[in-house]
């Protein structure tokens, strides 16, 4: 039992640090990756923070990108910051769930790009509708730029053609020390 309670009060401290802190070697950079609340993310289209208890992922707070009900402009949810320098291996990751999974197809995608706003570079990672299942999943992305010492910009968007309303929760970008 205390096993159990040590693990847990480690996970909630972790959750807890603030942005670009180091933690067992890594250098977390995205700040309110949990949306607790709006701050620190730019919000585009109809993407709006998600508060109620039924939230899909069974976490409290959230954004709901609801894809079927606008085309164009795009929702969105994104954020800045600045890596440290002499950072070379990163890790990108966040929860999605999707409702009303039925039918969706590889068409069905949210779109997560890192864009290295120093040099112009960017990267694109996909959440794709046919990889969901009814439950909360946890989509891990290993980055190949070097964003060392760069300012980024973390943009999560749902297509204009998807079927599907998008939850995600849980944001990270981190660096390995």
């Amino acid at each position: 039992m205390f096993k159990k309670f040590a693990l847990l009060a480690v996970v909630v401290a972790a959750m807890a640090l603030p942005a670009s802190a180091q933690w067992f070697g890594y250098t977390q950079y995205i700040q309110n990756g949990g949306f607790s609340t709006t701050s620190n993310w730019t919000w585009g289209g109809s993407a709006y923070l998600d508060t109620t208890s039924d939230d899909p992922c069974d976490i409290y707070y959230g954004y709901h990108i609801n894809a079927a009900a606008l085309f164009s402009p795009y929702d969105s949810v994104s954020q800045t910051f600045t890596v440290a320098s002499s950072q070379s291996s990163f890790t990108m990751s966040l929860e999605v769930q999707a409702q009303s999974i039925a039918g969706a197809t590889s068409w069905d995608e949210m779109k997560v790009y890192v864009e290295d706003l120093t040099n112009g570079q960017s990267e694109v990672f996909y959440v794709k509708g046919s990889q969901l299942t009814s439950t909360c999943q946890r989509f891990d992305f290993t980055p190949i730029k070097n964003y060392s010492g760069h300012q980024v910009r973390l943009t999560i968007n749902s297509q204009a053609f998807t079927s599907l309303d998008w939850y995600v929760d849980n944001v990270a970008f981190w660096s390995h020390i």
